[in-house]
């Protein structure tokens, strides 16, 4: 979830994406290509994220 719950980050490790869900409407904002992403983490101040 992005700090302020709007969006939901979920990785999808098998099919090579993370996809960005906003969590009010449901709605797919961006399916972002990764290589076998395993997990997001986002730093306290939410400046920096990871795979």
């Amino acid at each position: 979830f992005t700090p302020r719950g709007e969006a939901v980050w979920i990785s999808s490790r098998d099919a090579g994406h993370v996809t960005v869900v906003d969590t009010a409407t449901f709605r797919t904002l961006a399916v972002l290509p990764a290589h076998s992403p395993s997990g997001i983490f986002f730093s306290s101040r939410a400046a920096r994220m990871g795979l």
